[in-house]
């Protein structure tokens, strides 16, 4: 399968030049086509807990601005998959080797009691809601996925978006399937609120155990007794009929 061919106009309707444009028709009052509006750039952070399963899995998607400019990626345009296919081996490894350093710096997962846990995504290149990349203009995004094994202790799951983060952190989760309605933005210093997942802790996963029944043997021993009283008296039945035959 060939490799699609990029239009001329491409590398012009990508720069920041076109952006001038659009911004400069904008004013003059004629209007610019909506699919060129590009929102800022977010962290999504996604929890999934299931009751009954031994393991807590993590997704999270970063915009690709936020690795080619990391110091102003809302000022940027998406990264196109165009622009993917064109670099090099050694630059996607580049990228694949920062991403954990600008989540590092970026958010902070709690599960508490225990309090911070240490991800280690495993990324892939998607587009927008992790899908493939099929077209040339889809935007670029690079998806993690992490598990964890479910601790006895669990009460709360929380996210902080650090300080030192350039841009704001989606707090999103799911509840056994269900997409918890609550979400939070959260801007570089501020914390999630706790959501509460006390009923997805291990100990609380864990099949309760049925108390041994002490009547038990007591029945046990009534069902010999009576079994023991029938046999005898079929047997003294069986010779009496006998007797009055004779």
């Amino acid at each position: 399968m060939q490799a699609e061919e990029l239009p001329p106009w491409y590398p012009f309707v990508t720069s920041r030049s076109f952006a001038f444009v659009v911004l400069f028709l904008f004013l003059l009052g004629i209007p610019a086509v909506s699919v060129w509006a590009h929102p800022p750039p977010e962290t999504v952070v996604t929890g999934f807990f299931t009751k009954g399963s031994p393991t807590i899995r993590f997704e999270v998607e970063v915009d690709a601005r936020c690795l080619l400019v990391p110091a102003k990626p809302e000022e940027e345009l998406y990264v196109l998959h165009w622009y993917l296919q064109k670099m090099t081996e050694a630059e996607t490894t580049d990228w694949m080797t920062r991403i954990h350093e600008y989540l590092a710096k970026t958010v902070e997962l709690r599960l508490l009691p225990g309090g911070r846990i240490e991800p280690r995504f495993e990324f892939r290149f998607t587009t927008l809601g992790g899908g493939p990349l099929d077209k040339l203009d889809d935007p670029v995004m690079l998806r993690g996925t992490w598990e964890i094994t479910v601790p006895n202790e669990l009460t709360g799951y929380q996210l902080k978006a650090l300080k030192d983060g350039e841009v704001a952190v989606m707090f999103r989760n799911q509840l056994d399937g269900k997409p918890v309605e609550r979400i939070s933005s959260l801007f570089p210093g501020e914390e999630s609120y706790v959501l509460d997942v006390s009923a997805y802790s291990a100990a609380s996963s864990a099949s309760p155990v049925s108390p041994p029944d002490s009547n038990a043997p007591g029945r046990g021993k009534m069902v010999l007794l009576l079994a023991l009283i029938l046999v005898l008296g079929l047997g003294g039945w069986g010779w009496k009929r006998r007797g009055t035959r004779i």
